[in-house]
């Protein structure tokens, strides 16, 4: 019975060291804190259904619709900065909050693609501009098209969130709850190209999007030993989204067609995290995390398509405008937490 009770009491005091500490990130011990965070970026937009192309074996008769569809699938840098204040240690009682944070994040990302369009015997391969006419033939019968797309995609965005946490020294795990809004910019460009057969010839495509709307987040802090946080994180916001779309078929740099377009509409995105938080030394802490997003109305653009055995004329294809539809994000960053001011 002794050495059982014995047993026992030793199981309970290695639990505790991890179960009783308070949690080590330098927000708990700072009135106000910086984190700067960076890594990479990966974007998954929505397919821009083609870029106008179409083969014929009679003048302006067509046969067949290449696939000149592309979608996005794009990869670069990452990047944040938050300025946080402590409103406990700082004894501010604004709404009974614990944390107040201004973030500016943002990333730039790019991708290309090639592919070789194969008309039929004696086709020819013409070019459908923006504004839905023909803008010109690209190659001899029969040859093959080497079609090039460059992708390119930026954002720069911004939230402000009041945090109430509870639980922050209980071994069991902390939750945080997140109240504000989100607002930003964005913009994704395509320049396709046929540089073997008319190297001046280009469709140049740029959808800008404004937005902004409320955001709600919780989190979930798990301690899993004294120096060492388990997060795991949702978030979710409500977005009135504004676009205008730029479309335009230059030649040797001289615009030939071009026409613009403009939408606004309401999407929802979600976001769902996970990191793990180091404690580095005195009110500075490390994490490493991940997070995957989805976008219910990005921009999407959409451009004429010829059906075969028809003729290419604007007011039946119409020209090149802005739609929308879902999009996937993903994040992998690091960051470092700094106490600007000592407790």
């Amino acid at each position: 019975m002794r050495s059982s009770l014995l047993a026992a009491s030793a199981l309970l005091a290695l639990s505790l060291p991890a179960a009783a500490e308070e949690f080590q990130f330098a927000p708990d011990d700072s009135p106000l804190y910086l984190r700067l965070s960076t890594g990479a970026s990966f974007l998954f937009l929505p397919e821009v259904n083609s870029f106008g192309g179409v083969t014929d074996t009679a003048p302006y008769f067509f046969i067949a619709n290449p696939d000149e569809s592309y979608a996005m699938k794009a990869a670069g840098f990452g990047g944040a900065a938050t300025l946080g204040v402590n409103l406990d240690e700082a004894g501010v009682d604004f709404l009974s909050a614990s944390r107040f944070e201004g973030t500016v994040h943002g990333y730039s990302v790019s991708d290309r693609d090639s592919r070789t369009i194969l008309g039929g015997p004696g086709a020819y391969y013409d070019v459908i501009g923006v504004q839905g006419f023909l803008v010109s033939g690209v190659t001899s019968p029969g040859d093959p098209v080497l079609f090039h797309v460059k992708g390119e995609a930026e954002q720069i965005a911004g939230d402000m969130m009041l945090l109430w946490d509870y639980g922050p020294d209980s071994g069991l795990g902390r939750f945080t709850f997140g109240l504000g809004a989100t607002g930003g910019y964005s913009a994704a460009s395509y320049d396709a190209s046929y540089p073997e057969d008319e190297p001046g010839f280009h469709t140049i495509e740029k959808a800008r999007t404004n937005f902004v709307g409320p955001q709600a987040s919780i989190d979930f802090a798990l301690p899993l030993a004294e120096r060492t946080t388990l997060y795991l994180g949702a978030k979710v916001a409500g977005l009135y989204m504004d676009g205008d779309l730029d479309a335009r078929n230059t030649n040797g740099g001289a615009t030939v067609q071009q026409t613009r377009d403009s939408e606004n509409w309401f999407a929802v995105q979600g976001t769902l995290s996970a990191g793990i938080e180091f404690d580095l030394w005195g009110a500075a802490v490390a994490k490493i995390g991940a997070e995957g997003t989805y976008l219910s109305g990005a921009p999407q653009i959409e451009n004429p398509q010829a059906d075969p055995g028809t003729f290419v004329n604007a007011n039946y294809y119409g020209t090149s405008q802005l739609g929308h539809d879902g999009a996937w994000s993903g994040q992998v960053m690091v960051s470092v937490s700094f106490a600007l001011f000592g407790p």
